[in-house]
């Protein structure tokens, strides 16, 4: 059994990483998922929006707090480079901490800006979060480097259970935190993997780091990786303003209910995107490994493919299962007060579902040192995303506005998936297969879902939800010879 496991969970090769690192994301994402039960129940609509306004500023700050000089850490055959790039990502990590720090005095002006007054208080945790989340970043990769995924997939389950625990208790009465509660166990989880992973690296590697603290060496790597700083940086920020853009937009559009609104579409947000980020998340850290291994062997275009397709494979029919049931799903699972949320769900779903498919195969840029392209793709894709919203907007129906972020969303994200693709060699049928071939799994499933769904009985739908998700699980099973058919 044990040289079952060893081999199953092994750390060469993609599949070994991919499991280990799913392990902790899986049991994370199930104390997630089962902690949204409870703050479905505890927190309002209102006191979400506020939260959910605070992530998406952390989630576009961090895209460029570091520089993107961690992503030159792969690059390094010696150690010793390893931990200079690692100590200049901290170093510029700090620094912008820092700044944040300075313009936290100003933080009632810079929350009236924003048309959110209510976020002024929680400006001053933005400092503190940023090194939290991005020393977590760097701290991961350098791990994976080691292809330590155990180590990594152990932090993300600390980051889950910390986030859930400490939510949970700020608002259970007689505490009843409101949006303190949420943005603080923001803070808490993130902090709880920094801690636990730099304990573990200064433990086995502080002297090489020590070591490697050189002013010389760490200046020479900046320079060396300018097109980390140049290219991936502002490729990276216009991602993640892509995705948190209708986060911003909310407040100039839908001033008198902008906080519920935001709460609800925070709600559906992070339900959507929780099950599909973890999984592509896992991808992602492992994809980064193989990819400049499999570049160096020339055999990147297998990689990418495979990856690709099992994206597909794992994300296509929970976003199906969304798109047929989702305000029904929301209101039996987490009350009938947030059904409107699950409407939302429904409208951006498929955008989240291409989002996540693309986000690990867009290190492919880094791999192939193509930042600029990058870049320009991403801007490309925030153009189509901000004139979408815009469209919406005006409309003044929250719907509409999400219909329009939902066209414009899958433009952007199909058209960097034919460039990724076609910059990795692969062919244009491998890219499209997928899609028609799970599609036609979920077919079954799907025809029971939308029978019962009929009929009108919420309970039923979920039944049936449950119901397809088996029929679909068993079909990959066979189909894709992932056990042997008894017969």
């Amino acid at each position: 059994m044990r040289a079952l496991l060893s081999k199953i969970f092994s750390t060469q090769g993609l599949r070994g990483p991919v499991l280990t690192l799913l392990t902790g994301s899986t049991l994370g994402l199930i104390i997630s998922l089962l902690a949204q039960l409870v703050l479905a129940r505890l927190y309002t609509e209102a006191e979400f929006g506020v939260y959910g306004y605070f992530a998406s500023i952390m989630a576009v700050l961090i895209t460029f707090t570091g520089l993107r000089y961690e992503d030159a850490l792969m690059l390094q055959e010696e150690e010793r480079d390893a931990g200079v790039v690692v100590l200049l990502g901290f170093l510029v990590v700090t620094f912008f901490a820092a700044v944040t720090a300075v313009l936290a005095l100003w933080r009632t002006k810079i929350a009236t800006l924003l048309e959110m007054p209510a976020m002024a208080p929680y400006l001053v945790l933005v400092p503190v979060t940023l090194i939290a989340m991005r020393g977590t970043k760097l701290a991961e990769l350098w791990l994976a480097r080691k292809r330590s995924f155990r180590v990594v997939s152990t932090s993300q389950l600390a980051n889950n259970t910390t986030m859930a625990g400490y939510k949970v208790g700020a608002d259970v009465p007689p505490l009843s935190a409101g949006a303190e509660g949420l943005i603080g166990g923001y803070f808490v989880g993130n902090a709880a993997p920094f801690f636990i992973l730099w304990t573990i690296i200064l433990r086995r590697s502080g002297r090489l780091l020590r070591d490697a603290f050189r002013w010389r060496a760490i200046w020479a790597a900046a320079k060396r990786y300018w097109r980390f700083p140049l290219f991936s940086t502002p490729a990276t920020l216009v991602a993640s303003l892509e995705l948190r853009a209708a986060f911003f937009f909310v407040p100039v559009f839908f001033v008198v209910q902008k906080q519920e609104i935001l709460g609800l579409y925070t709600f559906a947000f992070t339900n959507v995107s929780i099950p599909l980020a973890y999984f592509a998340r896992a991808v992602a850290q492992v994809f980064f490994v193989s990819a400049v291994e499999a570049q160096l062997q020339g055999n990147l275009h297998v990689v990418a493919e495979g990856v690709h397709r099992r994206l597909v494979m794992v994300m296509l029919f929970p976003t199906l299962v969304i798109l047929v049931a989702g305000p029904d799903l929301f209101a039996i699972v987490f009350s009938e007060t947030w059904r409107e949320a699950g409407i939302y769900a429904q409208y951006v779903a498929p955008w989240i579902f291409l989002a996540s498919v693309c986000s690990p195969l867009s290190r492919i840029y880094d791999v192939l040192q193509r930042q600029r392209l990058d870049f320009v793709m991403g801007f490309v894709s925030l153009v189509l995303v901000i004139a979408a919203l815009l469209l919406g907007g005006r409309t003044g129906d929250v719907r509409t506005y999400l219909l329009f972020l939902c066209v414009g969303g899958c433009l952007a994200r199909l058209l960097r998936l034919a460039v990724v693709s076609y910059l990795a060699h692969v062919p244009a049928f491998k890219v499209v297969a997928p899609y028609f071939r799970y599609l036609a799994y979920a077919a079954p499933g799907l025809l029971l879902m939308l029978g019962i769904r009929a009929l009108g009985d919420p309970l039923l739908t979920v039944a049936g939800s449950l119901a397809a998700t088996g029929i679909y699980g068993v079909l990959l099973l066979w189909k894709e010879k992932l056990i042997r058919w008894p017969l």
